[in-house]
């Protein structure tokens, strides 16, 4: 994988506040035909995200995880400059339709897929036995976003499309995934490589409400396939997110996974 330095931004979420406010209500994106599922591993210091946290919350080292994350684990303990950092992730899952209160929901009258996608750092100390807290939660589908909106859950809209690589329109499988966070743009050049054996996928995830608490964020999917993600990330813009990414050592990308449905919930 490539890494094109640039600029990126993600807005920030806020610290963590002790306890709830008021218990949110529970929002239920019931997402289908799983298209492309894919995250960005890489390492954080914790320095660098320490006003995202707040009451109990800590950051998790990823020393004390280095089971989940191997080839985080190995770059960390080679170099005494990374001992403590957490591992983070950048990802998103890219749907045919999404159905919210049993009305179906589509992105460009279907052109586009309906996305939905995070930024979050490993932390211990979080409510519903989340173990990450979420610095973005993110879709491209304005009825998602509102339906969050009303329940006051904190989620950024962005534009996220898929297209043709200038240069490749003929190929079969290459594509151009490309996500707008404002003047911030992440892009992957990218193809489904060999295969892996299917992969399921368990998130529990913190993320903050508007004004102030925080609500549990859920999902459970055993996608029907999973390959070697290949191709060329890049990221322009400036801010929170370039920074973490650029100061990291190492930026993985793990399986792109594809078929399947999940019942994303936020709240309790």
């Amino acid at each position: 994988m490539r890494f094109v330095a640039g600029l990126a931004v993600l807005t920030a979420v806020g610290t963590l506040p002790a306890a709830a406010q008021d218990a949110p209500s529970r929002v239920n994106w019931f997402l289908k035909g799983l298209h492309t599922g894919v995250c960005v591993d890489f390492l954080v210091s914790p320095a660098a995200v320490r006003l995202h946290l707040g009451g109990s919350a800590a950051l998790t080292p990823i020393e004390s995880v280095a089971d989940r994350y191997p080839a985080l684990a190995r770059v960390a303990s080679a170099e005494t400059a990374y001992h403590g950092w957490a591992p983070a992730q950048y990802c998103w899952y890219l749907y045919r339709e999404a159905v919210i209160r049993g009305r179906q929901v589509l992105v460009d009258h279907g052109r586009q897929p309906v996305a939905v996608g995070y930024l979050a750092v490993a932390a211990s100390g979080l409510p519903d036995s989340s173990d990450a807290i979420v610095l973005s939660l993110f879709t491209n589908s304005g009825s998602l976003a509102s339906v969050a909106a009303g329940a006051r859950f904190k989620v950024e809209e962005i534009d996220l499309t898929i297209g043709l690589i200038p240069g490749a329109e003929d190929s079969p499988d290459e594509r151009r995934f490309l996500a707008r966070h404002g003047r911030t743009s992440v892009q992957w050049d990218g193809h489904p490589g060999a295969s892996r054996p299917p992969e399921s996928r368990s998130i529990q995830l913190t993320g903050a409400m508007v004004g102030n608490g925080y609500f549990p964020i859920a999902a459970a999917f055993e996608a029907d396939s999973a390959f070697v993600a290949s191709g060329n990330l890049g990221v322009t813009g400036q801010g929170e997110l370039y920074a973490l990414l650029a100061s990291s050592p190492i930026r993985l990308l793990t399986s792109y996974l594809r078929g399947g449905d999940a019942d994303w919930v936020l709240g309790q």
